[in-house]
């Protein structure tokens, strides 16, 4: 393995732009979430003891010496986070190992306190990719220059084995877990309709022809498992690069079109990132001159043994822990793991070092997609469905378009629906704020007033119902021609409430969700001035408006540095030849004793030409 400077670029590139999206699409949902009158107050995990902030597991403790409430600590992490990994995005030389690690503390001090809604498999890997940034990317900011590190190569191969494990492992949990859809090769069909957020395209797709999409089945399987297996360490370059272009041609053509059937998520954005580990810069300089390319090589000789060394301790660390977090998969037992292992691994559990990927995969039904729908009722006869978004509800409604924005509040609904567990104190929060008609609360639902039945007053009674459903066939459904879904009722989800009702008060009594000290409140100190000032300016913002509007921005950057450099840019100077730079300057001495030297020379030189010029011009030279 080469130098990896150029894909090491297009790795850091793309992980800072990861970091904008999900610091930009946690904070347009903070009010509704964690906010005082939200689903899960943060408020509520403020540590009642003081302690140093180096043992908090957050940075909520900074909230007292600045002034500012825990809901405006955390707009205040996001904020910060946003910029840090925008400047990482639009400049260079800030894409640094010390910028790095402040997103990364900045992202776990959120995922520490962000409950349910933040513990999904991307923000997971998002977290271990953030560290492999930190690993990788050049300590300069501390120094002058950057130069050329031999362990850069071992840093880089961290991010090759966590592509490794998130591809390969996702595979394998597809088979290991025994689901028949992908046995028999119908389950393409059904992840069309059970993905978090289908969009309209998922629908086209659906009405393909069945053995086109059992064929699209085998090459999901053998992308994600057999070309991983084989090609992604193995010791000859060619066949690497030849693992790249499958995934480039397969893997990455199956992400974008996960991306377009099923909107953009953060594991999307993030598998694509992890495949630069792939290349090196060997193949973006074919043209390389040979004695130049010789050198590198003498070069990279001189820094193996060190690299060597590094590479066994490095690789033994991280290749032993990352497999703690799989003794979890169905027939593996913990006892299975060294002692000093796993001790090792809980030990450093809470800074989320390392992850699981596909343990979680769910069994993909052939009944359907479930889904929860709230209903509201004034008098309790007459019932009207609140809809959310960004997931469907009405049949009639075409599937949104959210990527690459993180709607949490749907992604748990639809993780609780193929679960099927009605006591979390997330749904029972969710609940509560929408019998009180809280704002925050209901713009996760609708940002729209005029989509929400209850904008004006909110509901007396709430229950939740559990639907199944299907994306239409124009074949067979000939009823439902202006129909996107179909569906099918299955049961009740959580019986008819109030919020005098003796089950809801005990839910959020268990779930410690019963206000029992006022809400704290930020004084009017300058930052916390400026936070009420950008919340007030993104009130009213969708999270996919938000999060589309700064990313256009930041294309509009990159094509205005384009057109200026290529308008102003101009002929380059030649660049002048090796034999000239490595000429040294005469000395001032020299330069006069060779001229003294030369003058008698030169006059006596000037002398004989002459008298050559007269012996031309004889008359016995003209005969």
């Amino acid at each position: 393995m080469g130098e990896v400077k150029t894909p090491r670029q297009w790795f850091l590139w793309s992980i800072a732009l990861v970091y904008v999206c999900a610091f930009a699409s946690i904070y347009v949902q903070i009010p509704g979430l964690y906010g005082d009158e939200g689903i899960l107050p943060v408020r509520l995990q403020m540590p009642k003891v003081q302690r140093p902030l180096l043992e908090q597991e957050s940075l909520l403790g900074l909230g007292p010496s600045l002034g500012l409430a825990p809901q405006q600590v955390l707009e205040l992490t996001c904020l910060v986070g946003v910029a840090l990994a925008l400047c990482a995005v639009l400049l260079e030389p800030l894409r640094d190992s010390l910028i790095y690690f402040c997103l990364r503390v900045l992202y776990l001090s959120v995922y520490n306190v962000g409950g349910d809604f933040l513990h999904s498999e991307w923000d997971v890997l998002l977290l271990e990719a953030g560290l492999l940034a930190v690993l990788v990317a050049p300590l300069g900011l501390l120094r002058c220059h950057s130069s050329y590190r031999y362990h850069d190569t071992v840093s880089f191969w961290l991010t090759r084995w966590l592509f490794f494990r998130l591809t390969f492992c996702t595979g394998v949990s597809k088979l290991a877990s025994g689901d028949p859809a992908w046995y028999d090769l119908s389950a393409l069909s059904h992840h069309l309709e059970n993905q978090m957020n289908p969009t309209p395209l998922a629908w086209y797709v659906h009405q393909l022809p069945d053995w086109l999409l059992r064929f699209g089945a085998v090459v999901v399987l053998q992308s994600e498992i057999i070309v991983p297996l084989v090609t992604f360490f193995a010791p000859i370059r060619r066949l690497r690069l030849f693992g790249f272009y499958v995934q480039v041609c397969v893997c990455l053509f199956l992400q974008l079109c996960y991306i377009l059937t099923g909107n953009c998520s953060l594991l999307n954005l993030l598998s694509i990132t992890l495949s630069f580990s792939l290349l090196d810069d060997d193949h973006f300089n074919s043209n390389t001159d040979p004695k130049k390319k010789k050198g590198q090589e003498k070069k990279y000789i001189l820094g193996s043994f060190t690299s060597l060394c590094m590479q066994v301790n490095v690789c033994t660390c991280v290749g032993v822990s990352s497999q703690v977090p799989y003794t979890s998969m169905a027939g593996m037992s913990v006892s299975k793991v060294l002692p000093a292992v796993r001790d090792a691994y809980s030990a450093v559990e809470r800074y989320q070092l390392v992850g699981a990927y596909g343990i979680q995969h769910r069994m993909t039904s052939a009944e359907g997609r479930p889904e929860i729908i709230l209903e509201g009722s004034y008098d309790g006869l007459t019932w009207t469905e609140m809809n959310p978004m960004y997931k469907p509800g009405n049949v009639n409604a075409v599937p949104p378009i959210v990527g690459p924005h993180q709607p949490r509040l749907e992604w748990l609904m639809w993780q609780t629906a193929q679960g099927g567990d009605d006591t979390s104190p997330w749904f029972t929060g969710l609940l509560q704020r929408l019998l009180q008609g809280k704002q925050e609360v209901v713009g996760l639902l609708q940002v729209d007033e005029a989509q929400y039945p209850f904008s004006q007053k909110a509901p007396v009674f709430i229950k939740a119902k559990l639907y199944n459903y299907h994306f239409t066939d124009p074949t067979k459904d000939k009823t439902h021609l202006q129909a996107w879904w179909r569906r099918q009722y299955k049961r009740e989800f959580f019986p008819i409430v109030n919020l005098d009702d003796p089950t809801l008060k005990k839910l959020l009594e268990e779930a410690g969700l019963k206000e029992k000290f006022p809400a704290q409140t930020g004084s009017d100190t300058p930052v916390s001035q400026a936070l009420s000032l950008i919340r007030d300016h993104v009130k009213g913002l969708s999270g996919s408006l938000l999060l589309s509007t700064l990313l256009a921005t930041v294309a509009g950057i990159f094509l205005l540095k384009a057109v200026f450099s290529w308008v102003l840019g101009g002929p380059k100077p030649r660049p002048a030849s090796a034999d000239h730079k490595t000429r040294k300057p005469k000395e001032p001495s020299e330069v006069a004793e060779k001229s003294q030297a030369a003058a008698p020379s030169n006059r006596g030189g000037k002398k004989d030409s002459n008298e050559k010029k007269d012996s031309d011009r004889s008359p016995r030279k003209r005969k």
